[in-house]
């Protein structure tokens, strides 16, 4: 039995102030808001100022999380090479090594098969909820419902990429195994050599940043108060609760908070002795000016695992994992590298003038799952974060579920993989 109408409306009463401008954070905020609930976001910087500024835009449904069976073997090939896909600079870092160490042991078929669940529970209402931002709050953020593909050059690779649809399929979502032939008609301007792709029927892509200042301006026009430029400096606790915060420009109270900061949720938990152990994982982007020849989609090269997406009138090469700790240094040897892999499969890369070039900082969990849930051991404070590289396109329903489990204690899909106490 759920909260009575009473209870309800009491916790709709109180103040929630949700700690974070990107993706999740908005979106908390705007499923609150539209509740009725009195909501203040507090964002450190500006509105889609992280990782949700850069990303590659993707709407993957069914996309596999890191961790996964035969990874381990690779990565360690890997990591030590500055321009592999995933690069861990060789440091002394405790709490790197034992992230890595989890990490080892989430490569399982049963850690896969936990994971792959909550992904298809996320999935199923995903389109729905953007078809919501696109058509009834008419927010302009470049939505293309129309698939992409991974595009892949290598045999090997290519047939690794057949199992893995053949395993997501399992989950219900329509991955499509389609020949050069249908490559080519649906994107003239590869290359030649494409062995094979696996098309992504039901997904997506979009313009991230745009998306998440819309969702923000939606947020604000149902009541929702938005603080930017504002950091949280400390978290007051009483009697085993929050009470407030302390932010560098003003001091707030509150009946309860909600953590979404990305990568900065582990040191803002830590302030209210709250354990959520996590990695930045250092992504890169490049803005270049389209070529004459251009995707007329989103495609993720997959012998290389770059995405190339046709946004805003200029064309996005994004991609790596960069365990490096937290910070914004690029490693230009990466932007550069985003550039070369590019230009094997699409014409006049090489030559395109660079408009942009950008890094952010995604959480990452050991076990691939976001955390999610209501934080032990101190009443009020919730936690939503560690979405990885999933956090533009679970967004929309991690918010529509946060505002359930805040509301209503009955989330519509199922959070226990998620909860906090495995850490």
């Amino acid at each position: 039995m759920g909260p009575s109408k009473e209870m309800q409306a009491a916790v709709k009463n109180d103040h929630t102030i949700v700690v974070g401008g990107g993706a999740i954070g908005v979106c908390i905020a705007y499923f609150l808001a539209r509740r009725g609930c009195r909501v203040t976001l507090i964002e450190r910087d500006g509105i889609a100022a992280a990782a949700s500024s850069g990303n590659a835009g993707l709407i993957s449904l069914g996309h596999l999380p890191l961790p996964r069976p035969g990874l381990l073997t690779t990565s360690l090939r890997w990591m030590l090479d500055r321009t592999s896909p995933l690069y861990i600079p060789p440091r002394p870092d405790l709490p790197l090594l034992a992230w890595l160490i989890r990490f080892a042991r989430a490569c399982s078929t049963r850690q896969l098969r936990t994971s792959m669940e909550v992904i298809a529970a996320i999935s199923r209402s995903t389109i729905e909820l953007f078809d919501h931002f696109a058509e009834d709050l008419k927010i302009d953020f470049q939505y293309r419902p129309t698939g992409y593909m991974d595009v892949f050059r290598s045999k090997d690779a290519w047939n690794h990429a057949r199992r893995d649809a053949e395993y997501i399929r399992s989950f219900g979502f329509p991955e499509k195994e389609i020949g050069p032939d249908e490559v080519y008609r649906r994107e003239p301007a590869l290359l030649d050599g494409v062995v094979g792709a696996i098309a992504h029927e039901g997904s997506a892509f979009a313009e991230p940043a745009e998306f998440v200042r819309g969702v923000a301006d939606a947020a604000r026009a149902l009541g929702a108060v938005i603080m930017t430029d504002s950091e949280v400096r400390s978290i007051r606790t009483a009697n085993g609760a929050v009470s407030g915060v302390q932010t560098s420009t003003e001091s707030f109270g509150c009946d309860r908070l909600v953590l979404a900061a990305g990568a900065w949720t582990t040191s803002l938990a830590k302030l209210a002795g709250v354990r959520v152990p996590m990695q930045p994982a250092k992504g890169y982007h490049v803005n270049i000016t389209t070529p004459t020849e251009s995707l007329r989609s989103a495609c993720m090269l997959g012998d290389t695992y770059v995405i190339c997406t046709p946004i805003n009138g200029y064309l996005r090469l994004a991609g790596t994992l960069e365990l490096s700790g937290l910070n914004h240094n690029i490693r230009q040897e990466r932007v550069d590298m985003l550039i070369r892999q590019a230009a094997a499969y699409l014409p006049g890369i090489a030559e395109a003038p660079v408009i942009s070039q950008w890094c952010g900082l995604r959480p990452c969990t050991a076990d691939g799952l976001p955390a999610l849930g209501w934080a032990p051991r101190v009443r009020n404070l919730y936690v939503a974060t560690g979405h990885a590289m999933m956090g533009f396109w679970t967004s929309p329903m991690t918010g529509r579920v946060v505002s359930e489990h805040i509301l209503d204690d009955s989330p519509s899909i199922d959070i226990h993989a998620m909860r906090l106490e495995r850490f």
